[in-house]
């Protein structure tokens, strides 16, 4: 991967900016309130960034992960006109209507996997058939809260 190679970026840059900046931007990795933040504060002020965007991993490590859900839900989630893969990490809580409508428009997204995520069946359901695009869905120790279980 290039982005340990700083020499290479940078003559990389001279030749195209646009490049260095989809590519710096090709894989986002949520793990954080503190990196959702800084990330929405970004978009806010570009949204193009969310174009460069084809592969967004959302893994919350806090203990708190109310941010998930905001992100999720967030206006600027139809902006990533782009991603391909979407990749959700140790999530288990209750999906809202919001969060499917704005999953739902992300119609580009080819691979999507779940791992360690908890729902109830009929949200998974929900979940896999927003993606009108999909060809490759992975889903790695998954619980079921459905209360029949």
């Amino acid at each position: 991967m290039l982005f340990s190679e700083l020499e290479t970026l940078r003559a990389c840059a001279l030749v195209s900016r646009e490049w260095l900046w989809g590519y710096l931007f090709h894989d986002i990795t949520i793990s954080y309130s503190r990196q959702c933040d800084r990330f929405i504060a970004l978009v806010s002020r570009s949204a193009v960034v969310c174009s460069w965007v084809r592969r967004l991993q959302v893994s919350p490590w806090d203990l708190v992960a109310d941010w998930v859900e905001i992100f999720l839900a967030s206006s600027h989630l139809p902006n990533f006109t782009r991603l391909q893969t979407l990749d959700l990490a140790d999530m288990s809580f209750d999906w809202h209507t919001v969060s499917f409508q704005m999953l739902a428009q992300l119609t580009l997204i080819k691979r999507l996997t779940f791992l360690r995520c908890g729902f109830t069946k009929s949200e998974l359901l929900g979940i896999v058939c927003a993606f009108p695009a999909l060809t490759d869905l992975t889903v790695v120790k998954f619980t079921d809260l459905s209360e029949d279980g």
